[in-house]
């Protein structure tokens, strides 16, 4: 903080605020890994999957993916409350900044779209096996 202040609180110098600044956006860019921890397979929810994130050294769990209309969006973990007979959420985790949800975000869809073609696949590779086996009898 800036020297020469006596009582009350202290202004960070210009050098101080870009510190802050660069170190900020640093953190935000922090490697995000994520994986699907299980898909919902019924068309009549738009609930698709839960999923977790390793944000540098924290863990997050409980971020869901949704679909409708064919959009696809991701939302944070919340937790529920009653309030004047009406049911909310709140967030438990969210991205402080639109760059840090928007990386979040990216990279929960992107996992998740690597995780559908990966079950299609096999899922083809199953149904191949299956019909060449079938044929062998």
């Amino acid at each position: 903080m800036a020297k020469g202040k006596t009582g009350g609180a202290a202004m960070a110098s210009p050098k101080e605020r870009a510190d802050q600044e660069r170190d900020q956006k640093q953190s935000s860019a922090q490697k995000i890994s994520v994986r699907i921890d299980s898909l919902i397979d019924d068309p009549n929810r738009s609930l698709r999957a839960f999923a977790s994130a390793n944000i540098g050294a924290f863990a997050v769990h409980g971020i869901t993916v949704y679909e409708k209309d064919g959009k696809r969006w991701v939302n944070m973990p919340q937790s529920s409350y009653t309030e004047n007979g009406e049911k909310k959420y709140k967030d438990i985790f969210h991205p402080t900044t639109a760059e840090a949800r928007e990386q979040l975000g990216k990279a929960v869809l992107d996992t998740y779209r690597q995780h559908l073609e990966h079950v299609q696949t096999a899922q083809s590779t199953r149904a191949e096996a299956y019909e060449a086996f079938v044929q062998k009898m």
